[in-house]
């Protein structure tokens, strides 16, 4: 028994090393720190993730990227449009609500491998536009998510003039079970400069809108 616990006390040092390896001895990449030095921003937006990412455009556009505010790759499509509302999860969670995000669309795209993973576009860029994110999340709404511990849908609707940016939240729905699964079905604490449209088998029952940037008129839409 002494012996055991020798050779076990002899290996604590070995495994410690092996902490950030992966079973070939390669380092295990570490998740970047979501706010870097902001501390105010890291406090605010603690307990607080983006869930689902919601992207589309106003009219058809080609080479669609979106990146984040450390220039990662959170979406990236050949063809937007106003029928082709493209939801998924929130990819690369860990680095938070971004600060900013910067959309570019292209003239005959041609698929590339991105410098940080994903796939990007080359051609002549017809829209390269970025905006602030995470600062026009209101407090109410990072309270709601932490209480009923819930996350953020962010949105993305593209147009001519810029990036129009949409959040919302889904409520907990605790209802009839699904499949043996809860589903939210609604979203609440609805902000920023679009709503889509409610569509139900097809038709709408209730138009979206959004905000023209240039006017500040808001403008009903079918989708």
């Amino acid at each position: 028994m002494k012996r055991k616990l020798t050779i076990l006390l002899a290996l604590f040092p070995l495994l410690g090393s092996c902490a950030d390896m992966n079973i070939y001895g390669k380092p295990i990449a570490q998740l970047p720190d979501a706010y870097g030095d902001d501390e105010a921003l890291r406090t605010r937006f603690r307990g607080v993730t983006v869930g689902e990412l919601v992207t589309d455009s106003l009219t058809v556009i080609k080479g669609v990227v979106f990146y984040d505010d450390r220039g990662y790759v959170i979406d990236s499509r050949s063809v937007s449009g106003p029928n082709g509302r493209q939801r998924s999860s929130y990819p690369g969670g860990e680095r938070g609500v971004p600060t900013k995000v910067r959309a570019t669309w292209r003239e005959n795209p041609k698929a590339v491998w991105g410098k940080y993973g994903g796939i990007e576009w080359e051609g002549a860029i017809l829209g390269d536009y970025t905006v602030s994110v995470a600062e026009r999340i209101p407090d109410e709404t990072l309270d709601y998510i932490r209480q009923n511990k819930t996350s953020l849908r962010l949105k993305f609707r593209l147009y001519d003039m810029g990036i129009l940016v949409g959040w919302d939240v889904p409520k907990p729905f605790s209802g009839q079970r699904v499949n043996g699964r809860y589903y939210p079905i609604e979203y609440v604490l609805v902000g920023g400069d679009f709503k889509e449209a409610h569509i139900v088998n097809g038709k709408v029952v209730e138009k979206g809108w959004y905000i023209d940037n240039k006017t500040g008129q808001k403008i009903e839409t079918d989708y």
